[in-house]
Formats: C-alpha cells, structure tokens, sequence
C-alpha cells in the first residue's frame, strides 16, 4: 500500500520536473526568437538594401534553426520520459 502510493508521487513528481523543464524550454526559444527579431530590427534599420538582405536571410535561417531544435529537443524529451 505504502510502496504503491510512493511510485505515484514518484512518477508524478517526476511528469512535474519534465513538464516544467519543457515549459523553461518553451520560454527560452520565444525569448531568443524576440532577440533574434530586435537584433534584426536594430541592423537593418542602418544598413543598405543590398547588405539588408543578406543580414534577414542570415537572421531567417537563424529564426529556423532555434525553432527546430527547440522543437527536436522537446521531442526526444518526450521520446524518453513516456
């Protein structure tokens, strides 16, 4: 009885520790995604067009890059704790 209730609330702590690493996850990428946009904002506000392409196909591929391995990330978490 007793050994029943303590693997309850040991998984259940444990879902606790993935679901709010997943949510810390979650947070970090919108933040860098915000970065990423004001850095963009800030430099191409300055630059010629010709630079100014270039500099939003680079922070583009960034944007991307963070969005699939924020989404990979979480994915192989999921992949392992379930």
């Amino acid at each position: 009885m007793v050994r029943s209730l303590l693997m309850r609330y040991k998984s259940y702590f444990i879902f606790n520790l993935t679901y709010s690493a997943l949510k810390f996850k979650m947070l970090l990428s919108i933040f860098l995604y915000i970065f990423v946009l004001y850095i963009s904002l800030l430099g191409g506000v300055r630059m010629k067009s010709k630079h100014r392409t270039f500099f939003y196909r680079i922070v583009t591929i960034l944007m991307v890059l963070i969005f699939l391995l924020s989404v990979v990330g979480i994915g192989i978490e999921l992949l392992i704790n379930y």
